[in-house]
């Protein structure tokens, strides 16, 4: 196998060399901010710091929407050759050319190596930075399957038990951190290990300084736009609080069509699209610009392993209003009512609390001055401390 090394730069004097292994930065959702912003302070401390994926970076894309971009990394490798299966077969060939032939044959050249995103729990990292473990067979959510389907799904369930029981067999093990308390409970439940929080880095400081507008009754979402989202929920919600304006800023490919038509076409049934915008791959200004208008953050997906956007939105001065359940109820509301936000449990409850928001501005106010004060607690200079806390010490031992 021959790897891709895109725009090499010259290094010079370097306290370490450290690899760091994705999937595709493409996406440009939480977890490949985190990995930028990883990669960013690591060569800031002096290391060298090389990104590799599957899937060559687009530079601009990344940077216009994610806001950082190629100044985070030294050098670039693509692992080739590599094609995306759209089945659930797909993350077996991510761990076959990443996790065990890439990582063997590239791990002699660093001094440490962080995979900042698992497809399964045998990885042979030193660090893995794992948002959830959802290589587990009950993760498919298939209950009632019949025939085809079952017998589809099926060496699925089996291959995930396999790598399960193999991680708790294996003796040498990478260090696990994780992005919640939440997300920590469920690595200790299923893989019987102690995974360290280091909560997800938001730059608390530059959404806190953006220019403050007139308010207006804004209810902003920003997510990608994929089905486990639980976007479809907008269109009722739209129609339940009609003096409200559902805004979404989405990232999306060609495998949202389906999902966001579904949504478009729902709104019209309810006679509310003229109240629920859905804006497509956004740069950093149109949802700066957002930020200062909207009066009401909306999460709406369940179980949420962390919600970086939802930090964002609270330090914009936005008020939160999450599902009940995840790292956004536990971890960033700290599961208390009323003090930062609000966590729902059905679309009435949230319906329910996104109007008593926008109707009583002392209310608003406050809860808004909580919630800025919250997100102070997940700014990225703490995940930048507790990150190098880390990595310093494994590369002196």
């Amino acid at each position: 196998m021959r790897f891709v090394e895109v725009e090499e730069k010259n290094i010079f004097l370097v306290r370490a060399r450290i690899g760091i292994f994705y999937l595709t930065m493409n996406w440009c959702g939480g977890g490949e901010f985190l990995t930028l912003v990883l990669s960013k302070i690591l060569r800031d401390e002096g290391f060298a710091v090389d990104l590799i994926t599957t899937e060559r970076c687009r530079w601009p894309s990344i940077e216009r929407m994610l806001g950082i971009g190629r100044e985070s990394i030294d050098r670039e490798y693509v692992i080739p050759p590599f094609v995306a299966l759209p089945t659930i077969y797909s993350r077996f060939v991510y761990w076959l050319l990443r996790d065990a032939f890439s990582m063997l044959i590239l791990k002699r050249r660093y001094d440490l190596t962080i995979t900042t995103i698992q497809t399964f729990p045998i990885v042979f990292s030193d660090i893995l930075y794992m948002h959830f473990p959802d290589f587990t067979a009950d993760r498919l959510d298939r209950k009632g399957e019949q025939g085809l389907r079952r017998a589809y799904s099926l060496p699925y369930r089996v291959l995930c038990e396999l790598f399960v029981k193999g991680y708790k067999r294996i003796g040498t093990r990478p260090v696990i951190v994780t992005n919640s308390k939440y997300t920590q409970e469920a690595i200790k439940r299923i893989l019987c290990t102690e995974a360290v929080v280091v909560y997800p880095p938001v730059a608390v400081s530059r959404f806190q300084a953006l220019e403050r507008r007139k308010r207006r009754n804004i209810v902003l979402t920003i997510s990608r736009i994929e089905e486990p989202k639980n976007l479809d929920i907008l269109p009722q919600l739209a129609s339940s609080v009609p003096e409200a304006q559902f805004v979404v800023v989405g990232a999306a490919d060609r495998r949202s069509d389906i999902y966001l038509n579904r949504i478009i076409q729902e709104a019209k049934r309810l006679g509310v699209n003229d109240r629920v915008t859905i804006k497509l791959n956004c740069g950093e200004a149109e949802k700066e610009n957002l930020l200062m208008q909207a009066k009401v953050y909306l999460h709406t997906m369940r179980n949420e392993h962390f919600g970086i956007s939802i930090v964002e939105g609270m330090s914009a001065g936005l008020v939160p209003v999450v599902h009940k359940s995840g790292g956004p109820w536990f971890d960033i509301l700290g599961a208390t009512q009323g003090e930062f936000g609000y966590a729902y449990a059905t679309i009435g409850e949230a319906a329910a609390f996104i109007s008593e928001i926008l109707r009583d501005e002392k209310l608003r106010t406050k809860l808004s001055k909580g919630a800025q004060q919250r997100a102070e607690y997940f700014d990225v200079s703490h995940f930048r401390d507790r990150m190098l806390a880390i990595v310093e010490p494994m590369l002196a031992a």
